[in-house]
């Protein structure tokens, strides 16, 4: 291949005119055989080839580009420009159209500029014809269209081109990789894969992609607003949220809010984010390739899901086995230490994992980066680092709650009926987006549809419900408080009861003794005589 841009030949013009060309010679280059439609051609041709010979000895050297696969057209193209096509009544060798050379330097450029090639001069798109016409003909190449490439996993049999010691894929090796999307992709030696450009449309329509974009900028706005009026209230009414119990709360909408902001951020800086430059393109992040900016947002957005999770769980715990008041058990402030640190500190572990794991892609969808990102490329790794994730914490809730529930524990102080119940809100929608997540790992689905959505859209549904929680467990902790400061006021007494009185008949209550009754006039009687 290094010989790609040393060979100096004929310009156009001279291969066109025809001068001092011999007559149409039969091709016998195998190769060329079986991709040309005809079988007889022309020198010298427009790269300056003087006879077969030299013209083959010229082609060994794109072996190495055709066995990259980097495009169906190649071979064609290659075999076209050095045997042009040779025809009696036409006085000029016929090359390829100008559309065929376009689509095979689109898809190889990106593959020579990895071996340090630029595209050769003497093959510039612009020296052919743009249509075929009757003054202008050429050839517009096989009746299929040139596939682009796509990643096919190993374990399927797909080989992968190897490299020699000089970066140069060995043509022995045939490689083959195709796209069901039929969306541009380059093929990466280092990783063996075939990664989309980030121009792409990952099989969904330019539609569906703003859809699912402006539903998830809408829900993490409302999430942050709800986020921010709990705090302002919780700052302002210390006494609404009185434990940690409550608290959990505030701490699971913070973190579901810090995830939407990150959330907004990726959707605005989509393609600073999930499209890293490669040679001279774009290419769309998948897993398996480091990029600082991608992998930054992912882990970040992963680390606040999993937080705002584990405060759930945290709530559901100790609505179960509530925690005594810090001021009147010291000793039970350590535990609250150590809970809040356990909380905070377990994704971090998940983190290490996910980045050993290089699970961390662009969502094909809306582009923002996730670890496990779109089940479509990867669904093994999207079911461990997120439904596994979610199943463990649904069921984590679920057994505190339903043993609260049987055992009837819990303070009055704290409102255990109102806590236990908000406590439900969080496994009953997640149960519902885990199904929708599982159903998600089967085959992609065409387009845009509710499993797609609420997949995507968990974090924020989450933290729209902790902000909602919160709102209503702070509103019903400051009724309660409210009227425990009313009943119990220094120096407060409870108004007598109003019972009313039996009306006493007329004839008791009058002056004289005759109307007394006869043993209320011996008991007078009896009495007068003791005192004699």
């Amino acid at each position: 291949m290094g010989s790609l841009n040393n060979v100096s030949g004929a310009s156009f013009a001279t291969a066109a005119t025809g001068k001092d060309s011999p007559k149409c010679v039969p091709i016998t280059i195998n190769e060329c055989k079986k991709v040309l439609p005809y079988k007889i051609t022309r020198f010298p041709n427009l790269i300056g080839s003087e006879n077969e010979k030299d013209a083959e000895a010229e082609l060994i050297t794109f072996q190495p580009l055709v066995g990259t696969g980097c495009s169906q057209l190649l071979k064609f193209f290659m075999c076209s420009v050095y045997l042009p096509m040779c025809h009696e009544k036409v006085p000029v060798p016929i090359y390829p159209c100008r559309p065929v050379c376009e689509k095979v330097k689109n898809s190889c450029s990106p593959v020579l500029h990895e071996f340090g090639f630029k595209w050769p001069e003497k093959m510039n798109c612009s020296k052919f014809n743009e249509e075929n016409k009757d003054e202008t003909m050429c050839m517009v190449g096989p009746a299929s269209e040139d596939e682009p490439i796509h990643h096919e996993d190993p374990e399927h049999g797909q080989e992968v081109a190897q490299v020699n010691n000089e970066g140069v894929s060995q043509p022995s090796v045939q490689t083959r990789c195709k796209n069901k999307l039929n969306e541009p992709s380059i093929y990466m030696n280092r990783t063996g894969q075939c990664v989309p450009l980030c121009k792409s449309s990952h099989g969904y329509s330019q539609n569906d992609q703003e859809t699912a974009r402006s539903a998830l900028q809408i829900l993490s706005i409302l999430c942050i607003s709800l986020t921010i009026m709990c705090v302002l209230l919780y700052c302002m009414r210390r006494q609404g949220l009185a434990n940690l119990c409550d608290r959990s709360l505030v701490f699971s909408s913070v973190s579901f809010a810090l995830s939407s902001v990150v959330y907004l951020f990726s959707l605005v800086y989509k393609d600073q984010v999930s499209c890293m430059p490669y040679v001279n393109s774009q290419i769309f992040v998948v897993a398996g390739l480091q990029y600082v900016p991608c992998t930054i947002m992912a882990i970040i957005l992963y680390y606040f899901g999993t937080t705002g999770r584990l405060w759930w769980f945290v709530l559901c715990y100790f609505w179960y086995k509530p925690q005594p008041d810090p001021a009147v058990a010291p000793s039970s402030s350590s535990g609250v230490f150590r809970m809040q640190m356990l909380t905070w500190g377990v994704p971090l572990s998940l983190l290490i994992v996910a980045l050993m794991a290089q699970s961390v892609q662009a969502d094909p969808l809306t582009g923002i980066c996730l670890v496990g990102g779109g089940a479509s490329y990867r669904p093994v790794i999207q079911g461990i680092f997120g439904g596994l994730r979610d199943l463990v914490l649904v069921l984590g809730c679920l057994v505190p709650l339903f043993f609260g529930c049987i055992s009837g524990m819990g303070s009055p102080r704290l409102s255990p009926f109102s806590t236990g119940l908000i406590a439900c809100f969080y496994p009953v929608v997640a149960t519902i987006l885990l199904i929708f997540a599982f159903q998600h790992l089967a085959p992609v689905p065409n387009g845009l549809n509710w499993i797609v959505m609420a997949r995507l859209l968990t974090d924020p549904i989450l933290g729209i419900l902790a902000g909602l929680a919160c709102l209503l467990q702070m509103a019903i902790n400051v009724y309660h408080s409210n009227r425990s400061d009313l009943m119990y006021k220094r120096g407060y007494q409870p108004a007598a009861p109003q019972i009313p009185q039996p009306q006493i008949p007329h004839q008791y209550v009058s002056g004289s003794n005759s109307t007394m009754p006869r043993y209320a006039t011996a008991t007078t009687s009896l009495k007068q005589n003791s005192y004699n």
